[in-house]
């Protein structure tokens, strides 16, 4: 007797019991967690190529479903990398509209209108406040200069001292500093504490625990210099209005992600950083997996896609904030910290439009730290 999986918990369960097969496809370029076109709990496969399956070996065929010994079953959907894909990832809109994104449609990069260009010269420098957005610098120009995006404000949990948190790879080690806008301006803080990763049985116990897997967390806690007071920062988040107006919009607690239902995907949610200004998308998948050089195995928690077919991310916006946008509200979600295809040693042209992005609930435990609402 078979029964269908209806929540994320049983989706980990069917993926990791097919484990060895998802990973043994030729051409296969990870797996995630998601909906199906029919909007059912699924299994997204990735692969580079879809072919006939009269010339496919039938060890090797990708089944319309998979389940475990007990009778957990779910469907599969197979994403294509490198021609026009045949599936439709489903969601809907803050608005309350249904929608469907063909991968297809995001492959064309999508220009910033005027409103996005003056929010991005705003993070960039012309606001005298730091805020959710803003432009985080470290290093020197030809000595290995990085740029990247401020979250959002958070609190350490052991000493109360105020900072902000971005990526890891934005950050750099314990006691590196960090500027705004740019380095030879001013010095804002020092990198505290960072995460690069866990495994996999420590972000979901119970329910994976494959050898050499290790989720991306990339986050880091740094600490605000003494120089800064109260009107050099601002808590709340920029965003534009449909009238292209400039709002800063308070945060509400995260969101908390439970394996008990499929929340949050197809949920919509906005985000702003300092290359791709404000953009609204969607949460496609959960947990998706790779596989990297010397037989290790990552993970990511969310798989993010913009609206209508726009770029979501692009460099230099690694580490901005992800938020769902209920309409009344922004509840944290989660902080990116890639999206080109390069970052992931991954091939195909379509996910360089696929945005990863981590947990927010869980960078935030992970660093000891709390959420600075304003």
């Amino acid at each position: 007797m078979s029964y269908p999986a209806t929540n994320l918990a049983q989706l980990l369960r069917i993926r990791d019991h097919n484990h060895g097969f998802i990973q043994g496809i030729p051409g296969g370029m990870g797996s995630a967690l998601g909906l199906s076109p029919q909007g059912e709990p699924a299994i997204l496969v990735f692969v580079g190529n879809k072919v006939a399956a009269k010339w496919v070996d039938p060890s090797h065929l990708v089944p319309e479903e998979m389940s475990t010994p007990d009778g957990l079953v779910c469907p599969v959907s197979v994403v294509e990398g490198t021609s026009a894909p045949d599936i439709r990832i489903r969601g809907r809109l803050g608005d309350g509209r249904d929608v469907e994104l063909s991968l297809a449609q995001l492959r064309e990069q999508t220009p910033l209108d005027a409103a996005r260009y003056r929010l991005r010269s705003y993070l960039r420098g012309w606001s005298g406040r730091l805020l959710p957005g803003s432009q985080l610098a470290r290093g020197r120009p030809g000595e290995g200069l990085r740029e990247g995006t401020l979250t959002c404000l958070i609190r350490d949990r052991r000493g109360g001292a105020l900072g902000l948190l971005t990526n890891e790879h934005v950050a750099g080690a314990p006691g590196s500093s960090l500027y705004h806008p740019s380095p030879n301006d001013r010095l804002i803080g020092r990198t505290r504490r960072v995460v690069n990763t866990v495994t996999d049985e420590a972000r979901f116990p119970g329910y994976a625990d494959q050898p050499r897997s290790y989720y991306s967390v990339d986050a880091a806690f740094v600490e605000l210099d003494g120089g800064l007071s109260t009107d050099d920062l601002d808590a709340r988040m920029p965003c534009l209005r449909d009238d292209g107006e400039i709002v800063l919009r308070t945060l509400e607690e995260p969101f908390v992600l439970s394996l008990e239902d499929m929340e949050p995907i197809g949920r919509a949610v906005v985000s702003v950083g300092r290359t791709r200004s404000f953009q609204r998308g969607m949460i496609a998948g959960l947990a998706y997996r790779w596989v990297m050089e010397g037989g290790r195995y990552f993970f990511t928690d969310y798989l993010v896609v913009g609206e209508a077919g726009s770029v979501f991310s692009a460099p230099g916006d690694s580490g901005k904030l992800i938020a769902i946008d209920t309409g009344d509200h922004l509840v944290p979600l989660a902080l990116l910290w890639g999206g080109w295809h390069g970052q992931l040693n991954l091939a195909a042209d379509y996910q360089s439009k696929w945005s990863y992005a981590t947990d927010f609930a869980t960078a935030l435990a992970h660093l000891d730290c709390e959420l600075v609402r304003g």
